[in-house]
């Protein structure tokens, strides 16, 4: 399961938001809008609620489309060096997401073994912790 033992580096949607321009802001946060509203037909039509098929379809189409106009818009303002690590060759992890394992890329909301991975560092899994890894108490 051990996969690297490098520090993972994080990108700050909020340092990177507060160094756009301000059409970059009302373009990004727009189709953001957009994706959302589609999800939210795309979960209701998932989730049992009453979502027309035409709708439905339309959503579709629409996260589509969208997830690219998202990217495109994206990489014309936000510089590469934002995305990537030091090492310039690894893109970095969205730091909303928490904590997650430096070796199997595991986290909070996707543990590695759901009933029994607990952290034993803040960026270390016990199911990839050696045993000199695991917190001494006493």
């Amino acid at each position: 399961m051990k996969t690297q033992d490098q520090p993972l580096h994080r990108f700050d949607g909020t340092i990177a938001w507060s160094g756009l321009p301000v059409e970059a802001q009302f373009a990004i946060g727009a189709i953001a809008l957009e994706i959302a509203q589609a999800w939210k037909i795309q979960h209701a039509a998932v989730t049992g609620g009453a979502v027309p098929k035409v709708i439905e379809r339309a959503a579709d189409a629409a996260d589509a489309l969208l997830i690219d106009q998202l990217m495109d818009v994206v990489a014309g303002y936000l510089p590469a060096q934002a995305q990537l690590s030091p090492d310039r060759k690894t893109l970095r992890i969205p730091s909303l997401l928490g904590g997650v394992c430096r070796r199997c890329g595991g986290s909070q909301n996707d543990a590695c073994q759901p009933h029994s991975c607990a952290w034993v560092a803040e960026d270390l899994c016990s199911e990839c912790a050696t045993a000199e890894e695991w917190p001494r108490h006493g």
